[in-house]
């Protein structure tokens, strides 16, 4: 997870980031495309969550768009020596109102901070699916023998998050929240747009 961040990091400040963001964060016809990573739930580890989103906006503080991303994770049970996995694949969609265009128009004083960050609230719903293994019981030869199953669960969407952009094309973005990949996640978003 250390090298992700340090990967990261790298690339944002390797790239140009000595003109600050001066349009304005989110807007009407704002197309974003975030890239990133979440911390995720379980200790075991395989592939951490991975996920992209797209966002197009709709009004000056509403944007609709579509998630997707996968993890997985396993471990040996020690005394059994089973070994149980679970790989999910998830996608769905979402709406975000976004507050910094709001916060600009209350005349808070946080001088050049608000043309640089902006802070959304966002909803959805999706699916996930998920393939994972399971141990039954086999009355024929009197042992357990693992299956794999797949299951489609649905799941609810709600986290907040901010941006810093560090040019007018180039942000970094951190949510908090629940949804498929974890309470915590963190990328690159590329406005294209």
């Amino acid at each position: 997870m250390k090298k992700i961040l340090f990967i990261v990091l790298a690339i944002v400040f390797s790239l140009n980031i000595s003109q600050k963001a001066q349009a304005q964060v989110f807007d009407k016809g704002t197309t974003l495309l975030d890239v990133g990573v979440g911390v995720p739930y379980y200790a075991h580890v395989g592939i951490p969550p991975v996920f992209g989103n797209f966002e197009i906006g709709v009004h000056k503080y509403i944007g609709i768009g579509a998630t997707g991303g996968f993890y997985s994770w396993g471990y040996n049970e020690y005394w059994t020596n089973y070994h149980y996995y679970e790989r999910t694949v998830m996608g769905g969609g979402f709406g975000a109102f976004h507050f910094s265009e709001l916060l600009k128009q209350l005349d808070l004083d946080m001088g050049d901070l608000l043309n640089s960050l902006d802070l959304y609230y966002k909803m959805g719903f999706g699916l996930g699916l998920e393939m994972y293994n399971d141990y039954i019981w086999n009355y024929d030869r009197s042992r357990y023998e693992e299956v794999t199953r797949t299951r489609i669960d649905p799941v609810f969407m709600s986290d907040f998050g901010a941006r810093f952009y560090f040019s007018d094309n180039l942000a970094v973005f951190m949510e908090v929240g629940y949804d498929f990949y974890s309470w915590t996640k963190f990328g690159i978003t590329f406005k294209l747009r």
